[in-house]
């Protein structure tokens, strides 16, 4: 068997695909590094986030339409 015959590419044709192949590597990189960034603001986020402690809130707020209802109360229904 004979090797085959590799037919080259025009020195014009084979530097404009190495530079569009090299654009798409530069533009690959920056996708993962953007995304990799992301990832790390959104942890940072959710650390803040998880380490965050609410003030506790009365139960019964100051409006005067609401009424305490407890066990007791003659309010309760029996369902």
């Amino acid at each position: 068997m004979r090797p085959r015959r590799v037919d080259r590419l025009d020195p014009e044709k084979e530097a404009t695909l190495r530079i569009l192949l090299t654009c798409v590597s530069l533009a690959c990189a920056v996708a993962i590094l953007m995304i990799s960034h992301a990832e790390r603001r959104q942890e940072a986020a959710l650390d803040a986030l998880s380490n965050y402690r609410l003030k506790p809130q009365p139960v019964v707020y100051d409006d005067p339409d609401l009424k305490l209802i407890t066990v007791d109360s003659p309010n309760m229904r029996d369902d």
